[in-house]
């Protein structure tokens, strides 16, 4: 399997990953230095969530800092 690199950012960019939608609702990112991503999946399985890896790795390539993704 070969690896894709993704692009760099500045240092202080992070971005989050998580299953969780609540997220945004619960911590706003505007204005941080923070990004979320979210799959969503029937369940958090590996098997249900690993169709949506691809969509992940579009994002990673594209995200704002302060921008939030959601994958259905």
């Amino acid at each position: 399997m070969a690896s894709c690199p993704l692009p760099r950012r500045p240092l202080l960019s992070r971005i989050l990953i998580t299953t969780g939608p609540e997220i945004p609702y619960q911590q706003s990112p505007d204005g941080m230095l923070i990004s979320i991503i979210i799959p969503c999946a029937p369940t958090n399985r590996l098997a249900d969530l690993k169709r949506l890896v691809p969509a992940v790795h579009l994002s990673l390539k594209s995200i704002e800092s302060g921008q939030v993704i959601r994958l259905d």
